[in-house]
């Protein structure tokens, strides 16, 4: 029996937004920073790696955990770089017609007030959302859509992960 489906996939999706909508809000209620650390390696990671162990295509399979060749590493790198005032001016659009229409709220984001917060803040959003976050949406959910072809897998995905993070006003960008 095939497990690595559509599927499968897309209901691992809907119980982790279960879970991050319910369990998640309380943990980061009570810490942002700690309970977004908590919230990506428990709620989004470990299903995650469960998932993939439960399917048994093996996660160097699901997760292409290859050596990245140094020019596309270059190439993402760039596109990064070149795509950010895109996504910004995407995010400015969205928030100024929700604005027009009364829906715009701003998101409270923890601040840091020294230097270990820094580091703590920017663990929490940089390096744990990242990392977790890119083994369920490259790994796992580009995975299972790629049998549609690349440009479908990759468009689907990035909707789920707009999505994924229960924010209209971030949803272009």
């Amino acid at each position: 029996m095939k497990r690595m489906t559509i599927s499968n996939v897309n209901l691992l999706y809907l119980f982790m937004a279960v879970l991050l909508i319910t369990v998640g809000t309380i943990v980061q209620s009570m810490n942002a920073e700690l309970g977004l650390i908590a919230t990506e390696f428990l709620l989004v990671l470990m299903p995650t790696v469960l998932f993939a162990f439960w399917t048994r295509d093996g996660m160097k399979k699901i997760f292409r955990l290859n050596p990245l060749p140094l020019r596309e590493g270059i190439l993402i790198v760039s596109i990064a770089i070149l795509f950010y005032p895109v996504s910004i001016i995407g995010n400015l659009i969205v928030i100024n017609l929700l604005d027009s229409i009364g829906w715009y709220r701003p998101i409270p984001f923890p601040t840091a007030t020294n230097a270990q917060e820094y580091v703590l803040l920017i663990f929490a959003v940089a390096v744990s959302a990242g990392i977790c976050e890119e083994f369920l949406f490259r790994g796992l959910i580009m995975k299972a859509y790629g049998r549609y072809g690349p440009n479908r897998a990759i468009l689907s995905t990035a909707v789920l992960f707009g999505l994924f993070h229960f924010n209209l006003q971030n949803l272009a960008a």
